[in-house]
């Protein structure tokens, strides 16, 4: 019923500049007449809200956990693996200005750099590059790479969850059929 009036409040506010504290573990970016940008460092700030739009983005060590992936070996076997990345956000100002959602971009990045570093391998390569830790390192780097263009430093990427199993693919609403028993005798 007072909708109107809320709605009314905040367009009025708009007009008045707004106080801003950022805390040493973020960055403001703020898009004056949505095409100047500015980084503020961590502090106390004042922004215009009807010519400035603002996004916080945290710049502080954050961790990503990589959703499990089902993937195929070079010989056929499918492998469940996931994994985390630790990363800081050193230049927010890339981060804002070359992405819509920084964190669909990096979780996107290392669910990418994750099957392409095992595409080619065998099984059994796949296992001893991981007792190794070799297979993280590849990892870490190839999605480094891709990160650090949207101003995102990786400081590792690490395999979490690493196992072979079967894929059994369902079509349809129905449950699938119950398991046929054997009897003896």
């Amino acid at each position: 019923m007072l909708d109107w009036l809320s709605k009314a409040l905040d367009t009025l506010l708009l007009i008045f500049p707004r106080l801003v504290i950022i805390r040493s573990t973020h960055a403001l970016v703020s898009f004056r007449m949505g095409r100047h940008m500015r980084v503020h460092p961590p502090g106390l700030h004042v922004y215009w809200p009807l010519v400035t739009s603002v996004t916080l983005i945290p710049t502080a060590r954050t961790t990503y956990n990589v959703e499990t992936q089902v993937l195929t070996t070079r010989e056929g076997r499918t492998i469940a693996v996931s994994a985390v990345l630790v990363y800081t956000i050193p230049q927010p100002a890339l981060a804002v200005g070359k992405t819509v959602d920084i964190d669909d971009t990096i979780g996107d990045i290392a669910c990418v750099s994750v099957a392409e570093c095992l595409a080619n391998m065998t099984l059994e390569h796949v296992l001893d590059t991981n007792a190794s830790g070799e297979l993280s390192r590849l990892v870490s780097k190839r999605a480094a790479d891709r990160l650090g263009r949207f101003g995102v430093s990786l400081e590792f990427a690490c395999l979490t969850d690493l196992a072979p199993c079967d894929v059994i693919k369902h079509f349809g609403f129905a449950p699938p059929p119950p398991p046929k028993v054997c009897k003896n005798g």
